[in-house]
């Protein structure tokens, strides 16, 4: 939308709201799968809104935990899940991703410095892109409660690092570009 610099108008909206509501289709499956579909293995009761709530929130693990409330274990180590993430980054981008990326938020931060406040939407998109990176690493890896020591904990973390390996893709475009 920022990007865009024409006016939102009722078609756009429209058509934001379709896409929207398209995103909710893998809940209305969970519906649908929990009425028809008879498996041992459940999700639970999707038939009724608590049962929805109770899966959606993840209310017996805890609904920002990765273990379940009865886990023995309760691991809150940060700083080296955010070594587990640089070394996958690294792993995954042949040892250039890391680079890329402090080139590219050294760009943003020089830009945005140099021009003050004016306004520039696109800068300002980027520089949010850098704060949700930010703010995700920190929230994700402090509210995390699986032992990193563990080839299979981190397999499981690793799929979580796929918002902010996007971001840092972004960033590291930017990185590449300048």
């Amino acid at each position: 939308l920022v990007l865009c610099r024409r006016s939102l108008s009722v078609g756009r909206v429209a058509g934001m709201a379709v896409c929207f509501a398209g995103g909710l289709l893998p809940y209305l499956y969970l519906v649908w799968s929990g009425a028809v579909v008879r498996s041992r293995q459940s999700w639970g009761d999707m038939l009724t809104l608590n049962g929805l709530m109770v899966h959606l929130l993840r209310r017996e693990y805890g609904t920002f935990s990765l273990a379940s409330k009865e886990a023995t274990y309760r691991v809150r180590a940060v700083g080296l899940a955010f070594e587990r993430y640089f070394q996958d980054l690294r792993a995954q981008t042949l040892g250039w991703g890391w680079i890329l990326a402090v080139l590219g938020v050294a760009s943003i931060l020089w830009r945005t410095a140099r021009l003050g406040r004016s306004v520039n939407s696109v800068l300002n998109v980027k520089v949010l892109l850098v704060v949700l990176y930010v703010g995700y690493m920190v929230f994700f890896h402090s509210l995390a409660n699986l032992p990193l020591d563990q080839p299979l904990f981190v397999g499981v973390v690793q799929r979580f690092w796929i918002q902010p390996l996007s971001l840092t893709f972004l960033v590291a475009a930017e990185g590449f570009c300048d």
